[in-house]
């Protein structure tokens, strides 16, 4: 985010800490795609990012890749029923289990013209659990791939475009899972994180950082960033995911 963009989020931020009226404040245009709520069937933070611009003769372009890592609950098209089952036996899963996840996505997206903002993605995601006869560095983060599930869709980064940080995401499950959740669409938003540091021209972050807080699709306030939720010292994009 440029300098003025952010100094226009730390603007409308600092209104709604204040208990400024929303009315007061200039609103994004809205994104295309449906509002999100309750918990999120699956969650990701971006832990690395490689952006470039590219300029043609007839748009602008952003494009992008990722690593993100994250989790998804049972029985969700990242964290299929029968496969954990089977790839966890003869121990019993709990009903509150959740896979962990690490996935590779990149996007494109529109930086002029009538699509400013607007754009696709897709992405590869590694499901992957921890083996129940973990006999070596057990403290290691899970990294057994037990099935690779591929998603592609669009993006709406025009909240984020226009200041406001954040944007959303609409897709579907193409190929994976043994055929389990192939076809499943889901929505998600991505957070994108932020200070409120008042002076426009000091261009580096410092903590504390924030993510938006939404009821549905309306913006209520924000949160703090916990220092769980940082990848070596820097906050991190988080997406949310809602299957249909």
């Amino acid at each position: 985010m440029n300098r003025s963009r952010k100094f226009a989020a730390t603007l409308l931020l600092t209104a709604f800490i204040a208990g400024v009226p929303m009315i007061a404040v200039a609103k994004p245009r809205q994104p295309q795609f449906p509002a999100t709520s309750g918990t999120p069937g699956a969650t990701f933070s971006e832990l690395t990012e490689s952006m470039k611009l590219i300029a043609r003769k007839t748009k602008g372009l952003r494009v992008a890749t990722s690593a993100l890592r994250g989790s998804a609950a049972l029985g969700t098209p990242f964290c299929p029923t029968e496969v954990v089952t089977n790839a966890l036996a003869p121990s019993p899963v709990p009903a509150n289990y959740r896979c962990s996840l690490v996935a590779i996505g990149s996007d494109s997206i529109s930086t002029t013209g009538p699509r400013t903002g607007l754009g696709t993605f897709e992405a590869s995601i590694d499901v992957i659990i921890e083996l129940p006869e973990c006999t070596q560095n057990c403290a290691d983060g899970p990294e057994f791939v037990i099935e690779t599930v591929k998603v592609s869709g669009d993006i709406d980064f025009t909240p984020a475009f226009q200041g406001v940080p954040y944007g959303t995401i609409k897709g579907k499950v193409t190929s994976g899972a043994r055929g389990f959740g192939q076809g499943k669409l889901f929505s998600g938003r991505f957070l994108l994180p932020f200070d409120l540091v008042q002076d426009p021209n000091n261009p580096n972050p410092s903590p504390p950082y924030f993510w938006l807080q939404f009821n549905n699709a309306d913006i209520i306030g924000v949160q703090q960033i916990q220092p769980g939720e940082l990848s070596l010292t820097l906050p991190l994009v988080r997406f949310d995911l809602w299957f249909e």
